[in-house]
């Protein structure tokens, strides 16, 4: 009983600590980007990195489906980790999904993934989505306000990523520290020469861009969604091989980056993409592509295990409280034998 008691007062701290897991894991399987840090260094100087990133399960594992027919012309979802294993055979060939026949995409399978169908959803998504295992080198690229590119194989209109990465930042999502992120980006202003401090508003319009409707501006940061007009979310290799190599030339013609060696790091969970990435951009040098698929994902700790793990936190807790009450700190107690004490 007193253990069933000591449980259902740890009971509300389960969901942090598994957010606190997910992140420690991510970190665990994302070392490789440690190298690609803050961009202003401990002097306040700028430090000449940069970031790349896709969205889906890299980022977050968003919930969005493409979706898909089967035999009996039934629509079937798929997750867009499971999208990526499968692309390959997808109207290619008939396969077992869900326990359906898949015999192709059904009509208009990436509706929810563009403009204007799908980005009410996509910003509703990404607020509830679980963490992906490039998410702590967003959380240390945003807080660092250094300069990134989000390349994805998403339609959206640009501004919907600019909006939702405003959103992570004003709600302090999961690690996101915006008053870092302001101290940052007005470091990173006063040393390319751009004028003095703003305030948070105006540091996040300078940081992303401009999201008011109808008069969009370009910020310090780059939204790529490949397949957005004519671009496609089935096949997006090329595109993001393009819009990479954009980002590339912008960091580089930077005034602050002058005489400087950039490092810049991009992240994808397909394995298409890094296979196109590595192919155009294997031999520039200071560049880190990082694989994080199915096999990087970090693993979501069991409620049963992490309530284990306070119980027995709070054992020791008490055992050790029990154990000072009863022997004293140092010293010998009463009915302890003789030489049984410290000096």
């Amino acid at each position: 009983m007193k253990k069933i008691k000591i449980l259902s007062k740890l009971n509300k701290k389960i969901a942090k600590m598994n957010d606190d897991y997910l992140i420690s894991e991510a970190k665990k399987q994302f070392l490789l980007f440690e190298e690609i840090a803050e961009g202003i260094d401990e002097e306040g100087k700028h430090d000449g990195k940069y970031y790349a990133f896709d969205w889906d399960d890299n980022l977050l594992e968003m919930p969005t489906e493409i979706i898909l027919k089967s035999e009996t012309g039934e629509k079937v979802g798929m997750s867009t980790a499971d999208f990526a294993e499968y692309r390959e055979e997808i109207g290619k060939k008939e396969f077992k999904y869900k326990g359906k026949t898949i015999t192709g995409y059904s009509d208009d399978p990436f509706s929810f993934f563009r403009h204007p169908t799908g980005d009410e959803q996509f910003m509703k998504d990404t607020l509830i989505a679980p963490l992906a295992p490039a998410w702590p080198a967003f959380v240390k690229c945003i807080n660092g306000g250094s300069i990134f590119a989000i390349i994805t194989a998403r339609g959206h209109d640009p501004n919907t990523l600019r909006l939702a990465t405003k959103e992570l930042i004003n709600t302090n999502h999961k690690g996101i520290d915006k008053e870092s992120v302001v101290k940052n980006i007005n470091i990173y202003r006063k040393l390319s020469g751009d004028g003095g401090p703003l305030n948070p508003e105006q540091a996040l319009e300078y940081y992303l861009g401009s999201s008011e409707a109808g008069n969009p501006a370009t910020g310090l940061c780059r939204f790529h969604p490949v397949s957005f007009g004519a671009g496609s979310a089935a096949n997006p290799e090329a595109a993001k091989v393009k819009a990479f190599g954009d980002f590339m030339k912008y960091v580089k013609a930077l005034p602050v980056n002058k005489d400087m060696d950039l490092k810049v790091g991009f992240s994808d969970d397909d394995a298409a993409n890094m296979e196109a990435m590595k192919t155009h951009f294997g031999k520039e040098p200071n560049l880190s592509i990082i694989y994080t698929g199915p096999d990087q994902q970090p693993k979501e700790q069991p409620e049963e295990e992490i309530a284990e793990q306070c119980y027995q936190k709070e054992i020791a807790k008490k055992h050790s409280k029990m154990k000072i009450r009863l022997i004293g700190v140092g010293g010998r107690s009463k009915s302890a034998p003789p030489g049984a004490g410290g000096a």
